[in-house]
């Protein structure tokens, strides 16, 4: 398992981290007595990288985007949807599919390929790491 399998996996969790700071600094700014407090919260476009991934709110539009295009009504996305959120391995998923191995592991490296792009298009990651780690993710 590489990089960013391993952030599909994760994606959720990330999503609820990142939810969870978001709701500590709207409270702390709605308790706070300064008046320009609340604008400031309002105004955050990005949560800090504090957490295991480099711009974690970058990441999670990458994870949108990547099951926007391949949803649950198009065979790549009900194959991963089966592999990141069932966590079903890839043996039963080919039963139950009905596919192959081969054609298993096509689906997989087309959804993680299209992750990278995303990455890519999104500046969390660069060429070179794409090229020198092939489906690593930047990570601290």
């Amino acid at each position: 398992m590489n990089k960013m399998d391993n952030f599909f996996f994760e994606a959720k969790q990330l999503d609820k981290e990142v939810q969870n700071i978001r709701e500590e600094k709207k409270t702390a700014a709605f308790e706070s007595s300064d008046p320009t407090a609340r604008e400031a919260v309002e105004g955050i476009a990005e949560i800090p990288a504090a957490m295991t991934y480099n711009r974690p709110e970058a990441w999670l539009r990458v994870a949108d985007m990547i099951w926007t295009r391949f949803n649950k009504n198009t065979d790549i996305g009900r194959v991963m949807y089966r592999r990141y959120v069932l966590k079903e391995s890839w043996q039963r998923t080919c039963t139950e599919c009905y596919i192959d191995d081969a054609t298993y592991f096509a689906y997989r490296r087309t959804f993680i390929e299209s992750a990278l792009l995303a990455a890519y298009a999104l500046g969390i990651i660069d060429v070179a790491t794409i090229f020198q780690n092939g489906t690593e993710v930047n990570k601290k």
